[in-house]
């Protein structure tokens, strides 16, 4: 007898129980497909996309990035932004970390040389912002990587047919 007065509260703990089993069920895969859909957009992207930890190693990179400068996805994870950077430009690059991680600015853009696998030097426009957490401490920095080696290219034709005289190659008034 003592049992049976219990037992509407040993159902209602078990159908509790169950109910928070299928919520939990529910939230793991509602999970799984937000992270298939992340991977879908990350390998799908047309332009490079780069996460790194704040002390600069790679985190995660997708395909583009990696046609991009020639490394592979492991050779990527054992690198840090300032190895792919090309000399010239490792001031410049690290300046813009600091201003974002002392929250100066929130995007940087810049237009920088890169140093692929192969050794040769590609011109990139890197859009970087920081991601930090709900108490504002610094996470990963996320860029947006793109190849902009032609209009390089481009810029200084004109800037050749601008100044200097087609023929000869010297000099002209302008300049």
């Amino acid at each position: 007898k003592d049992k049976i007065a219990r037992l509407p509260f040993a159902i209602e703990r078990a159908l509790a129980g169950a109910e928070n089993a299928k919520a939990r069920r529910e939230s793991a895969r509602l999970l799984r497909e937000s992270e298939a859909r992340f991977r879908n957009v990350l390998e799908h992207a047309p332009a490079g996309i780069a996460v790194t930890s704040v002390d600069g190693s790679f985190v995660e990179v997708n395909q583009s990035f990696c046609n991009l400068l020639g490394y592979t996805r492991e050779e990527f994870l054992q690198l840090n932004y300032i190895d792919i950077t090309h000399p010239d430009d490792r001031a410049k690059t690290q300046d813009c970390a600091q201003q974002l991680l002392d929250g100066e600015i929130n995007l940087s853009q810049l237009e920088k040389l890169c140093v692929g696998k192969s050794g040769q030097p590609v011109w990139v426009q890197v859009s970087v912002s920081l991601l930090r957490d709900c108490g504002g401490v610094p996470l990963n920095f996320i860029a947006q990587i793109e190849d902009i080696s032609e209009r390089k290219r481009n810029q200084d034709e004109i800037r050749q047919l601008a100044y200097y005289d087609e023929l000869t190659g010297l000099p002209n008034r302008r300049l």
